[in-house]
């Protein structure tokens, strides 16, 4: 049920209402496994499969320090099955701390 009475006076106002077909939430988040990687000069190939558990993959995405987000097409080309393997290689990559130090963080946001 939709309305724009809070917004309109109500003599202009719409209402409408359709009743779906039941369809499927998908509550738990993708499994991704990482399943080779390989170092080729300053790029790096990774192979890795995404899975859900209701519906369909729908696209995958990486970021690399934080930077612009960039697709990732499945092996098959279309993303459209419960599990879906990918190859990616990143573009050239700068060198690292020069004393082979590391980071790692991860941060889960939920919107309400």
């Amino acid at each position: 049920m939709a309305s724009d009475i809070p917004s309109n006076p109500r003599d202009s106002s719409l209402e409408g209402e359709l009743v779906s077909r039941p369809f499927a939430i998908a509550g738990t988040p993708p499994r991704v496994d990482v399943t080779d990687s390989d170092t080729i000069r300053n790029k790096v190939e990774v192979k890795f499969s995404a899975c859900v558990t209701a519906g369909s993959i729908a696209a995958s995405e990486y970021s690399i320090d934080g930077g612009d987000w960039r697709l990732v097409f499945p092996v098959d080309g279309v993303a459209d099955s419960k599990c879906e393997p990918y190859r990616m290689v990143t573009p050239d990559l700068a060198a690292g701390d020069r004393n082979g130090n590391t980071g790692i963080t991860k941060t889960l946001v939920r919107i309400p």
